[in-house]
């Protein structure tokens, strides 16, 4: 069904006036499109990853290396990721390409500012690890352009050690649940 704005009523599901380039740690969940189980099977032992699935693991590793972040506890489920990003500093800013000739996924980045992302914010974060992960595992399928991720995410700022330790208790036992 196309947006109708008259229909279709989208808000924010942020913290309002809250800053997302704040050092702290954050739970974040992304949806595959559609619910599609695209990264594996479940088993008795746990998550089978598929090739996709090895692909969404492998990018979220890459965070740090292109932001000031610590990945911290993770799951990939077959058709959705929990992990928990730490940004690290008094205000993040995001790494800008050393090169020249800046990579596909660093081009991507610098111009998804200019769009309104903040620079070194969650949502910058989000915005990068989806498209460069769409582009990598559309490649494997074959799929130019098929929607990999629903359209926004769930965050939630991570408030003391007992949040978090509630958190990382929800992340590993979560295979479970299913």
């Amino acid at each position: 069904m196309p947006f109708d704005s008259s229909v279709h009523h989208r808000h924010s599901i942020r913290l309002k006036d809250f800053d997302y380039t704040q050092a702290g740690g954050y739970f974040v969940t992304l949806v595959t499109a559609e619910r599609k189980s695209l990264f594996g099977d479940l088993s008795a032992n746990g998550i089978i990853l598929n090739p996709s699935g090895e692909c969404a693991a492998t990018m979220l590793g890459t965070l740090p290396s292109h932001f000031p972040v610590k990945l911290d506890e993770w799951i990939i489920m077959p058709d959705h990721i929990h992990f928990i990003l730490n940004i690290l500093g008094s205000k993040a800013e995001s790494r800008q390409p050393d090169s020249p000739n800046p990579t596909r996924d660093e081009d991507h980045l610098a111009r998804s500012y200019a769009h309104g992302t903040s620079p070194g914010s969650l949502g910058a974060m989000v915005q990068y690890y989806k498209s460069a992960t769409s582009r990598r595992i559309n490649a494997l399928r074959r799929t130019p352009g098929a929607p990999v991720w629903q359209r926004n995410y769930y965050e939630h700022v991570i408030r003391d050690e007992a949040d978090y330790h509630k958190i990382v208790a929800y992340i590993r036992d979560n295979w479970i649940e299913h």
